[in-house]
């Protein structure tokens, strides 16, 4: 096992740390080997865990608003990437990534407290007739700008096109959510189209 708790202390033997991120109240720890997590320049992760569990998968992280907050457990053969300028300051986003699969995160992108992002179930499910799995992992796709409220849950297998919206408490298993559209309940249903949302913050609005 390789531990790494601050940012001038990255001697690595069997796996990779590239970039020069700031860590606060961080830990990321490699319990395999050739594993290799990539931080752009201007990378901060603030009270946050990243676990490679495995071997030879990879984390990149690119420049984001104010820094991330991260809870990433990472299998073998595995890559989570996220894009730039994303905003994940508000509270943690968890990623379990499990099965060789990836989860694959645009730019641009708003995620609330709380937000959930799992490739596996993760326990083994087999059809009583048959004796053969059913639950395979997949991997999660999720285009630029998209919205995440609070407490969503986005699972194995699924695709969110560009510009749209999670509400929260939502829970997205295995669907493709449209570009520019508002998705909410569990699972989640389509409730508005053809809308775009912007980065403004309406709580000390005092005017329409």
């Amino acid at each position: 096992m390789e531990k790494v708790t601050d940012s001038n202390d990255c001697e690595l033997k069997d796996n990779q740390l590239l970039g020069a991120p700031k860590l606060v109240n961080t830990t990321i720890t490699f319990y395999g080997k050739g594993n290799i997590l990539y931080c752009q320049k201007g990378v901060k992760l603030m009270n946050s865990a990243l676990n490679f569990m495995g071997d030879h998968s990879i984390i990149f992280l690119c420049a984001n608003r104010g820094g991330y907050l991260l809870g990433i457990q990472i299998y073998h053969n595995s890559v989570v990437y996220i894009g730039a300028d994303n905003y994940m300051v508000n509270g943690r986003v968890n990623i379990s990534v499990s099965e060789q699969q990836n989860v694959l995160i645009g730019n641009d992108g708003m995620y609330s407290f709380d937000c959930w992002l799992r490739t596996a179930d993760p326990h083994l499910l087999y059809d009583s007739n048959t004796h053969k799995r059913i639950n395979y992992s997949k991997s999660i796709l999720i285009g630029d700008h998209v919205w995440l409220g609070q407490h969503v849950y986005i699972l194995k297998g699924s695709t969110l096109g560009s510009g749209c919206i999670v509400g929260a408490g939502g829970i997205v298993s295995g669907k493709t959510l449209e570009s520019n559209a508002v998705y909410a309940g569990n699972p989640v249903k389509r409730v508005r189209q053809d809308v775009f949302f912007t980065g403004a913050c309406v709580h000390a609005y005092q005017e329409e």
